[in-house]
């Protein structure tokens, strides 16, 4: 065995759960339909390898849906099982461990309809906004500055459905562009369309 070869390693766990992502967060990390788990090396500064047995840690048993979770600097965001919650897992100094936050609970009723599958948009630049599309149609904006304590929740809608988003740089300088699939009725015929937010910013 070498250290460059890759690992098979089954996880000791009394369920049978489906990894839904992975994440790679200074540490790995992966969401299951029941659990979230953390993975090293088991040793400081070690890295995987095929000669090194990883060592699989529990985190939570919040589960996760099969959309790939998103890195925000030392944080993992992720969308639970239910599709109504948006989690936050982050490192807890008082338990030592990586811990899962709600985000969705100053604002239960954003996701009332569930979170469609797919992937979710993440702008940079200029200011961090995370974009989520409704199983309604509806676009979902997440404003989140975990440092100066501001979560906020913001609906977008248009005269049709949102079906996905992602988001594109667009250079220096200038904010990330948002492409949206839209669904339209035009003269009683579905049409779809991608589109771009405009830039308002000078």
């Amino acid at each position: 065995i070498r250290a460059d070869d890759s690992v098979e390693y089954t996880i000791a766990s009394r369920q049978l759960n489906r990894i839904e992502w992975i994440t790679d967060n200074k540490n790995m990390f992966l969401g299951t339909t029941g659990a979230e788990l953390q993975a090293t090396a088991g040793k400081l500064n070690e890295p995987f390898g095929g000669d090194i047995t990883p060592k699989v840690e529990y985190n939570s048993d919040i589960g996760s849906t099969q959309v790939q979770a998103i890195v925000l600097n030392d944080k993992t965001l992720f969308i639970d099982r239910s599709r109504r919650q948006i989690y936050v897992l982050a490192y807890d100094f008082n338990t030592d461990t990586h811990f899962p936050t709600e985000l969705t609970a100053v604002a239960e009723h954003i996701t009332k309809s569930a979170l469609r599958l797919g992937p979710i948009g993440y702008q940079k630049r200029l200011d961090r906004r995370l974009y989520f599309v409704r199983a309604d149609g509806v676009l979902v904006a997440l404003t989140y500055f975990p440092n100066e304590k501001v979560i906020g929740f913001t609906r977008l809608v248009t005269d049709g459905f949102y079906e996905a988003v992602c988001c594109v740089s667009n250079g220096f300088g200038k904010n990330d562009l948002i492409y949206v699939i839209v669904r339209r009725i035009i003269n009683g015929v579905v049409k779809r369309y991608v589109e771009v937010f405009e830039d308002n910013l000078d």
